[in-house]
């Protein structure tokens, strides 16, 4: 498979999934994460693969991105942060 074609079928599959998500769907979990934020909640973001180094990225965000002196700070962590520990505790005990 050629480049474009590459391209064409990866610009083709997030459409896709995009098509799969409703407003109403994010503006759920946007609320979620107010309510969260209200409470002083933590919000543990997670990912796999590249899909962690977006999860860290979508922490920093919220925990920085979104301040403001009228409101409190999203307690924001990424899962995949602390390599140490992931990997001891699969180390030690199991990566299931």
């Amino acid at each position: 498979m050629g480049i474009e074609a590459y391209c064409e079928e990866y610009v083709a599959r997030l459409r896709q999934m995009l098509d799969e998500i409703s407003p109403a769907q994010i503006a759920r979990a946007a609320a979620m994460m107010q309510e969260a934020r209200e409470r002083g909640s933590r919000i543990y973001i997670f990912g796999n693969g590249g899909s962690a180094v977006t999860a860290s990225h979508f922490a920093v965000d919220l925990a920085k991105g979104t301040a403001s002196p009228d409101t409190p700070r999203f307690r924001a962590i990424s899962l995949a942060e602390n390599v140490a520990v992931l990997t001891a505790v699969g180390n030690d005990y199991s990566y299931d």
